[in-house]
């Protein structure tokens, strides 16, 4: 036998048992977290309740606000004032750029409250329960119609989009990934449009509009949220989180504006009320100190995403129609509540679409990084193939009065209420010229009668209500016939 042929099976057989290299055991250990992302996406997905919230976007929300960074946002940083008649309510008013986070939040019971106070809805599990705001991103439809507008139902539908775990072992984290998506419920051309019970799928709208690969067609806005989901620290790493100096870096480029803000305790517990937010980060002191390992209460990440946005828009030029079109942004170290923080903004001068903006915390280092594209407001779609829905409501009805000459709806001076009402296909009559010039109740009731008689051969406009309810309005309007000509004919005979 060839002795060469035995050596390799001799070495195999006589090797020692060395370590395996760590690029095996990290092989192993992405395996695992690939197994973890799965199986923490697929009960995220399972276990997500009602993904769809409507809400009607009262204008006291805003004015809320608004009026809570009051003292915080110079004048010029504040969305503008509706006018003083329509103080109240401001129906048909845009919604600030940011200010969708204080609608379309559910108050959830204390029973599905975690024990830092939030809520279990979007909790992977599997010991990671301490819950930071990571970043996301924004986009806005330009144009006009699809915008959201106060005192208008809309819907927002959140869906889990991806899950990803990050670090080493021992000291992974959680990354979910959120997809928000909000519309009108004009966008939907539905009778039943305003009721909370239709169901509604947001992604079939995304047709249309193109932005960035995207499609955001009748949406309003579309919003990607990332939350980062760690283990308890112990009191070791507390110790240590809050003895060890953070992390600084400092900004490469001088803002073209900046504005100087201290938030208190105060407006982070009128904005906690806001958005239903129980975080006790936010609100609690002892327990960011001991538990979380943090100095103070922290801010809010939507609430900086406001700010930002605010203090952007001051810098647009409203006569062109600026409007942010996407905003993309990174949360890099925590604030705190009476701490100094600036807000930073900087145009490019190479692309003056592009605005860079930041926030320095107390150490003059980032603590908020982000990007923004700027387009023109739209008031039409610029795909002629996207067209509107045609809405039906109760308070657009085909009506036509009698008009005069002059135009000015015709009043009825015996009485008001009983106004003759014409078909829906039927075009405005003028009312007949009298020798007098006064109109005569017999002489407008023979208009009336005659357009009425005309229209007795014409096919009925199909309606999309009941047959019953068709029936019953029929009757309702022969009845009012009726009740119109005996008032005429009492007053001819009166005179």
């Amino acid at each position: 036998m060839n002795s060469s042929a035995i050596i390799p099976v001799c070495r195999n057989v006589f090797r020692p048992n060395f370590p395996k290299p760590s690029r095996y055991l990290n092989h192993r250990h992405q395996s695992s977290l690939s197994q973890l992302e799965e199986t923490i996406y697929k009960e995220l997905v399972e276990c997500q309740r009602k993904n769809q919230r409507w809400d009607q976007l009262h204008a006291k929300h805003t004015s809320d606000l608004t009026q809570a960074l009051v003292h915080v946002l110079p004048v010029r940083c504040r969305p503008p004032k509706p006018p003083i008649k329509f103080r109240e309510r401001n129906p048909g008013a845009l919604i600030p750029q940011g200010y969708h986070q204080v609608y379309f939040n559910s108050l959830s019971s204390p029973a599905r409250l975690l024990p830092d106070g939030t809520d279990d809805q979007h909790c992977p599990g599997h010991g990671f329960v301490q819950r930071l705001w990571a970043g996301g991103s924004l986009t806005w439809n330009p144009v006009r119609k699809w915008m959201l507008e106060s005192e208008n139902y809309s819907v927002l539908q959140e869906d889990v989009e991806s899950v990803q775990v990050k670090g080493k072992e021992g000291e992974e984290k959680v990354f979910v990934t959120i997809s928000r998506k909000a519309a009108l419920h004009g966008a939907f051309g539905d009778r039943r449009n305003y009721a909370p019970d239709s169901p509604i799928n947001l992604k079939t709208f995304q047709e249309g509009v193109r932005f960035d690969g995207g499609a955001l067609g009748r949406l309003a806005l579309e919003e990607k949220k990332i939350l980062v989901f760690m283990r308890l620290k112990t009191k070791d790493q507390i110790k240590q989180s809050l003895e060890t100096p953070a992390r600084v870096i400092k900004p490469i480029h001088k803002p073209d504006y900046s504005l100087d803000v201290n938030l208190s305790a105060h407006l982070l517990f009128q904005f906690s009320a806001m958005t239903f937010n129980a975080h006790r980060i936010h609100l609690d002191r002892q327990y960011c100190r001991e538990k979380e390992g943090h100095r103070n209460l922290l801010v809010h990440g939507p609430l900086t995403q406001i700010l930002m946005l605010s203090v952007l828009r001051s810098q647009l030029d409203q006569e062109k129609k600026e409007m942010v079109l996407r905003f993309d942004y990174k949360n890099l170290a925590p604030l705190y509540a009476d701490e100094l923080m600036r807000i930073c903004t900087r145009r490019h001068p190479d692309n003056p679409q592009k605005f860079d903006v930041w926030i320095e915390g107390k150490e003059g280092g980032y603590a908020v990084k982000a990007t923004a594209e700027i387009g023109p407001e739209l008031d039409h779609d610029p795909d002629p193939l996207l067209v509107a829905p045609k809405v039906l409501s109760r308070a657009t009805r085909w009506k036509t009065i009698l008009k005069r000459e002059s135009g000015a709806p015709m009043v009825l001076s015996r009485s008001t209420r009983w106004k003759p009402i014409l078909n829906r296909d039927s075009e405005p009559e003028k009312a007949p010229k009298f020798k007098d010039g006064k109109e005569h109740f017999s002489e407008l009731l023979k208009v009336f009668q005659g357009k009425k008689s005309e229209e007795t051969n014409v096919e009925p406009v199909p309606h999309s209500r009941p047959r019953r309810v068709r029936a019953r309005r029929a009757v309702a309007r022969e009845r009012k016939n009726s009740r119109i000509a005996a008032l005429f004919k009492d007053d001819d005979t009166t005179k």
